[in-house]
């Protein structure tokens, strides 16, 4: 029964991410090639300014933070590279991302792995026709009201335990 535990243990894969210092070939080359060594990386894959990689490793393995190739290591929690284009109405648009990013995503099982139960932080990135009629401070308030709504978490941005980060361009919508 021990055996049979550690093995599905073993089994686990949590898809990370992590971002670029710059959006460099070769520091992403550089970056995967760490990946592979140190944490035993599975389905690698570089986009643009950003590392996708699978590990059977958590947060708490020191092997996972002591890559040096990346700034930031953080859970990819959802991403979707079939991105349909936003609504011109403001409010249409606010109810899509509100929708993708705080409604459909399975926030018990985030908080679960991060064993956190309050919300702190959150930053937003967005490119495209998204920025046009959408400022990062909209978005912002949406999701964190509606995540507040939704589980009585608490924004404090100074206490930054448990940071949200939502990136929006017209090709990909993600969250981790």
């Amino acid at each position: 029964m021990i055996i049979m535990k550690m093995m599905l243990k073993l089994l686990i894969v949590t898809q990370y991410y992590g971002t670029l210092a710059s959006p460099s070939k070769g520091l992403a080359r550089t970056a995967c090639e760490e990946l592979r060594e140190k944490v035993k990386a599975t389905n690698i894959e570089s986009a643009t300014g950003k590392v996708f990689f699978d590990t059977p490793l958590t947060w708490k393995d020191p092997e996972l933070r002591s890559v040096r190739s990346l700034e930031r290591i953080c859970l990819n929690v959802r991403r979707s590279t079939n991105v349909t284009e936003l609504d011109e109405d403001r409010t249409k648009a606010l109810d899509d991302l509100v929708k993708y990013f705080a409604l459909d995503t399975d926030w018990r099982s985030v908080v679960q792995y991060w064993q956190c139960f309050r919300f702190h932080k959150e930053q937003h990135f967005r490119t495209g026709k998204a920025s046009k009629h959408l400022s990062s401070s909209d978005i912002a308030a949406a999701v964190s009201r509606r995540l507040k709504e939704e589980f009585g978490w608490e924004l404090d941005s100074k206490k930054g335990e448990f940071e949200i980060l939502l990136y929006l361009s017209d090709e990909e919508r993600q969250l981790g």
